[in-house]
């Protein structure tokens, strides 16, 4: 080196190399809406954005019917990035789960109606501009599948899920579904079963085609039993039930924990009733954190989220706020993490 300002230069140069690595312990100290509002000048969403979270509310915390985005540096300190930034041209939109997909684009699925047969996705590049992919009718069986016709066979779908499984990398939605009551001569739509949660599997990468839904084989579950958003997330660590599931229990409206060797089960309660003492809350969103550990975020109905964490997905802190003001504008959603 000649000179001073040579060394200094070739110094500034390898700290920020070093910061932006993804394993860097210092990729993710800025934080706050200093760094969420930073993050809003980027022009490409999958290099700035290391979390992304899907939600509707819009600013009185009440819309049903517009996808909001927000991004965070740091997984706490989350800040608008788009608000209404889609609208659904006959239905409503809630419970937006959002992946990127290996072809580049983000996916949302969504809830579209409260008495409805169907889920709807969208897609989009830039987070910002998004487009109507397919809504799908529910069909349960590999005969109705065949058969092209607007009967409903179900009689609510709630909360649909994307779950990427690591181990086949197949792309799944897991969605709470209620049925007619098998009352002959016909279904009966106005006496529903109780809520229990199937799968459906994307056969065409451009997820436009599904399997028929199956419900997942939760041990112990009985028609008197109801339960929604299920949440699932993959724990390599974890050799003999690495797949593990938090749902919510309908009737006593705590958030409860699964665990299974398989996405399709069986599944297992390992945590039932209120055993983190969050007392009521529903729509579970669970991210691995990078420097290991798990954070969940939940809604306790009142458009109100907060979140916790954990090391070992068993033992949980208290739960508390979004901070910023950002917990009463935000409903049930799913966070993203990239980096």
């Amino acid at each position: 080196m000649d000179s001073l300002s040579e060394v200094v230069a070739l110094s500034s140069f390898l700290t920020v190399a070093f910061r932006d690595s993804p394993n860097s312990p210092l990729s993710l100290v800025s934080s706050g809406p200093k760094a969420a509002k930073e993050q809003q000048i980027c022009d490409s969403p999958p290099a700035c954005f290391n979390y992304i979270f899907t939600t509707f509310g819009g600013e009185n915390g009440k819309d049903e019917r517009t996808l909001d985005v927000y991004t965070s540096a740091d997984g706490i300190h989350f800040a608008p990035y788009v608000m209404g930034a889609y609208v659904p041209e006959n239905s409503l939109l809630r419970d937006p789960s959002i992946i990127l997909h290996d072809d580049g684009w983000y996916y949302v699925v969504h809830t579209t109606s409260w008495n409805g047969d169907d889920f709807a996705l969208i897609r989009s590049k830039d987070l910002k501009t998004w487009d109507h992919v397919v809504t799908i009718k529910i069909k349960l069986t590999d005969e109705d599948l065949k058969v092209e016709d607007n009967k409903p066979r179900v009689a609510q779908s709630w909360a649909p899920e994307f779950f990427r499984d690591p181990q086949t990398n197949n792309i799944h939605i897991i969605i709470s579904l209620r049925l007619p009551s098998p009352i002959e001569p016909k279904p009966d739509f106005e006496m529903k079963t109780n809520f229990a949660p199937y799968i459906f599997t994307a056969t065409s990468r451009d997820l436009k085609s599904w399997t028929p839904g199956k419900q997942l084989d939760v041990i112990g579950l009985t028609p008197a039993d109801s339960y929604i958003d299920m949440f699932v997330i993959y724990n390599g660590s974890d050799k003999a039930t690495p797949y593990h599931g938090f749902m919510k229990n309908e009737v006593e409206k705590h958030i409860e924990h699964l665990a299974a060797a398989s996405v399709e089960g069986p599944w297992e309660f390992v945590q039932k009733g209120d055993f983190a003492g969050w007392g009521i809350k529903e729509g579970p969103a669970v991210v691995q954190k990078p420097g290991g550990g798990w954070r969940m975020w939940a809604d306790d109905y009142h458009g109100h989220v907060m979140y916790a964490d954990s090391n070992d997905l068993w033992n949980w802190t208290k739960m508390v706020d979004m901070p910023d003001g950002v917990s009463r504008k935000v409903r049930h959603g799913t966070i993203l993490r990239q980096v």
